[in-house]
C-alpha cells in the first residue's frame, strides 16, 4: 500500500491517529501507541511485496525489514557497549560502514544485477535515521537505547517513505512526554494547515501541472520543448514532494511527534545558499551536520587545509558528491552533486552572502542537532485558528464558540506549581515542548 495515495490509506491513518489524539487529550504519553502503530504499518507496507535476490529467489519485504532493523539495532548496541563516546575510533568507523552496507547494496543492485529487486519502502530514509542514532551515540548524546523507542523512531510510519528526516534525541522528547491540552490543540492547529496545504499541493496543483504542462511538454521537439519540460518537471517535483511532506508533517504532529519542516518556498530563494536553506530542509541539514560539519571538525584538528574557504569548498564537494550518490549510482546524479558544490563554493568565494554558504550558515563546530522550528512546514502561513502557538484554540476563540471546551483545554487535571505571576506573551508551542538541543 503506497503511503498517502488512496482513500483507504487515509482512512487507516485516521484510525491510527485518533487514539494518539485521545491520549493527548487525557494528558498521557502516546509512545506505546506510536510503537504499536509503527509495527502495524510495518506489516501493511511490507507484507504484500518481496525482494528478488540473485541466488536466493524471492524474500518477503517484511523479513528483509525486520532483519535490517535488527542489524541496525545490534550495531548501535555494539557501539554503546564499546563505550559510546569513548569507544575506539575504529569501532565507530566499523559500525558506520556496516550500517551503510544495506543502503550501498540497494544502490548498487540495479547496476550490478539489473534483474534483481533489493530494498524496501523508505530504505534510504530509514537508513539515515539509523545512522543518526550511531552519530548520537558517538557524540555522547545518547547513552541508553530502549528497543521500543528505537523501533518507533526507525519505523515511524507517517514519515516512513520520504521523510522528513527526524533526529533521535528530538524524537525521544516527543515520544516520552505527555501533551497538555494546549499543546495537543496547537499540534492539531498546525496539522490542519499542513494537511490542507499538502492535499492542495499534491493532489490538485501537482496533478494539474502534470496533466496540462509536463506531459504535453514531453512531446514538444527541440530546445523549447526541452526547456518547457525542465521547468514543468521542476514545478511538479516541488508541489508533489512538498505536498507529501505537508501531509506527513500533519499526521506526525497529530500523533504528537513534531518532525522538522522540509520546504519553505525554495523557488523564491535569492541565492544558492538561500535555496538550500529552503529545499528539502531535513535532508540538507542532515548532510550538513553529519558530513559537512564533521569534515570541518576533522580538518580543524588535523590541519589538512589551512584556508577556511578552501576547507569549506572541499566540504561542499564531499557532501554534495555523497548526496548525489545517495540519489542513485548514475553519472547525472554525480554531476548534480558536483554542480551544487561548485555553486556553493563560488557563492562563498564571491562573498555573495553575509552569513556564508548554506551548509556553513551559523555553524559552530559542535555536535548538537539544530532545534527544529515546527511552526515551519510546507509554507510559512498563519495558523488556522489564530496565534502561532495555537492558544486561540484554548483561549478567546473557544470561549466565544464553546465555553466548555475552552475551559477543558486550558485546565489541567494536575495544575503545575507556579513560580510567580505570568509576565509577557504566552510561550510558543516549541517553547512549551522544550528546545530540541537542550
Amino acid at each position: 500500500m503506497t503511503p498517502y495515495a488512496s482513500f483507504s490509506y487515509f482512512a487507516l491513518v485516521a484510525l491510527l491517529v485518533a487514539p494518539a489524539v485521545w491520549l493527548g487529550w487525557r494528558g498521557r504519553a502516546a509512545g506505546r501507541w506510536i510503537l504499536a502503530s509503527a509495527l502495524l504499518m510495518l506489516v501493511v507496507h511490507h507484507a504484500p511485496s518481496s525482494n528478488l535476490v540473485p541466488g536466493l529467489g524471492r524474500i518477503r519485504d517484511l523479513w528483509v525489514v525486520l532483519a535490517f532493523g535488527a542489524w541496525q539495532w545490534l550495531l548501535a548496541r555494539w557501539l554503546l557497549a564499546g563505550g559510546g563516546k569513548k569507544a575506539p575510533a575504529g569501532r565507530f568507523r566499523a559500525a558506520l560502514a556496516l550500517a551503510l552496507l544495506p543502503l550501498v547494496a540497494v544502490k548498487l543492485a540495479p547496476v550490478l544485477a539489473p534483474a534483481s529487486r533489493i530494498g524496501f519502502l523508505g530504505v534510504s530514509y530509514v537508513c539515515f535515521r539509523a545512522l543518526d542514532v550511531l552519530f548520537a551515540v558517538r557524540d555522547g548524546l545518547v547513552t541508553t537505547l530502549a528497543p521500543g523507542a528505537y523501533t518507533a523512531f526507525v519505523g515511524f510510519f507517517p514519515a516512513l517513505s520520504s521523510g522528513p528526516i527526524d533526529r533521535f534525541r528530538r524524537f525521544l522528547k516527543d515520544y516520552e512526554a505527555p501533551r497538555s491540552r494546549v499543546q495537543l490543540l496547537a499540534d492539531l492547529d498546525h496539522a490542519a494547515w499542513q494537511l490542507h496545504l499538502g492535499l492542495l499541493a499534491k493532489f490538485i496543483v501537482a496533478a494539474l501541472i502534470k496533466q496540462y504542462w509536463m506531459d504535453p511538454a514531453a512531446k514538444l521537439p527541440g530546445l523549447g520543448g526541452m526547456l518547457s519540460y525542465m521547468y514543468a518537471y521542476s514545478a511538479y517535483l516541488f508541489f508533489d514532494f512538498a505536498g507529501y511532506s505537508g501531509i506527513a508533517i500533519a499526521v506526525s504532529h497529530a500523533c504528537g511527534i513534531r518532525v522538522p519542516p522540509n520546504f519553505n518556498r525554495p523557488y523564491l530563494a535569492t541565492s544558492i545558499q538561500d535555496f538550500w536553506n529552503r529545499w528539502h530542509i531535513s535532508l540538507s541539514t542532515w548532510f550538513r551536520d553529519q558530513i559537512y560539519m564533521r569534515f570541518l571538525l576533522a580538518n580543524t584538528k588535523a590541519g589538512w587545509l589551512k584556508d577556511k574557504q578552501l576547507a569549506a569548498s572541499a566540504g561542499f564537494g564531499i557532501t554534495f558528491l555523497l548526496m548525489g550518490l545517495w540519489h542513485g549510482i548514475a553519472w547525472h546524479y554525480v554531476l548534480y552533486g558536483l554542480y551544487h558544490a561548485v555553486l556553493l563554493s563560488g557563492h562563498g568565494y564571491l562573498g555573495a552572502g553575509a552569513q556564508g554558504p548554506a551548509l556553513h550558515q551559523g555553524a559552530r563546530v559542535d555536535r548538537r542537532e539544530l532545534a527544529a522550528d515546527h511552526q515551519s512546514g510546507l509554507f510559512r502561513v498563519p495558523p488556522l485558528f489564530g496565534t502561532p502557538d495555537g492558544s486561540a484554540w484554548a483561549g478567546a476563540a473557544l470561549s466565544r464558540r464553546r465555553p466548555w471546551l475552552a475551559h477543558h483545554a486550558t485546565t489541567s487535571r494536575k495544575p503545575a506549581r507556579s513560580a510567580g505571576p505570568a509576565v509577557g506573551p504566552p510561550p510558543s508551542a516549541a517553547a512549551m515542548c522544550g528546545a530540541a538541543n537542550q
